[in-house]
């Protein structure tokens, strides 16, 4: 899992394979670091993520409450067929912000901060 503060302004995390217990518990810990006074602000990398079980569901969802609260946006972005077809079985795309881009993700958070 590979996570980068950009100009302290957001962080992006990259994950990779599969979004299972043990991954989930890396995602948890990687985004906690990164989440700073006046950063919340969170992308997340799914385009190489191949499946997610449900404790990444239940990350995700904990995630986005823990940011939430703290006025801060999780936004996930890449996400391939398979796991967006998991999204839109558990009505996650109606709760989570879902862009299709890096770049769409990042316009998302410059509209919502100006």
């Amino acid at each position: 899992m590979n996570t980068n503060m950009i100009e302290n302004s957001h962080a992006v995390v990259k994950i990779a394979g599969n979004l299972d217990g043990q991954k989930s518990d890396e995602l948890m810990i990687a985004v906690e670091k990164q989440i700073i006074p006046g950063n919340v602000d969170v992308l997340v990398d799914f385009e190489n993520v191949d499946y997610i079980s449900s404790m990444g569901i239940g990350t995700l969802i904990s995630l986005y409450r823990d940011i939430k609260e703290k006025n801060g946006y999780l936004i996930l972005y890449g996400i391939r067929d398979a796991v967006k077809d998991i999204f839109d079985r558990t009505h996650l795309n109606k709760r989570l912000i879902i862009c299709d881009t890096e770049k769409d993700a990042l316009d998302y958070l410059r509209n919502k901060h100006n």
